[in-house]
């Protein structure tokens, strides 16, 4: 028996915990203004920014707004069929992380 390991990658996110409230956009998602407003109070570019989700309609409003979107695989959920496919595309969050930082 082998009893040797892979010693496990630890990733760190720069967090911002903002709460939004979208009701003076007067606009939702998946409607890019949204995300732009977002990006606004952020103080950062939505070309700066990954929306990172498991729900297609909201890749849809991200990429419209000029973010990067991933999006994680999961069973019963599905891209948004006339929107642009997303940058990342992958079967759980560790492994985006992963091909996010590998592609910096």
């Amino acid at each position: 028996m082998n009893n040797s390991f892979k010693k496990p990658t630890v990733i760190v996110f720069d967090v911002n915990e903002t709460l939004l409230d979208m009701t003076d956009v007067k606009k939702y998602k998946p409607g890019h203004e949204s995300y732009q407003y977002a990006a606004k109070a952020l103080g950062v570019n939505t070309e700066d920014m990954i929306l990172v989700v498991a729900l297609g309609w909201d890749i849809a409003g991200a990429l419209a707004a000029g973010m990067q979107a991933a999006f994680i695989e999961r069973k019963g959920q599905s891209l948004y069929p006339l929107a642009n496919k997303p940058q990342y595309l992958r079967k759980d969050l560790v492994a985006i992380a992963h091909e996010i930082i590998n592609s910096k």
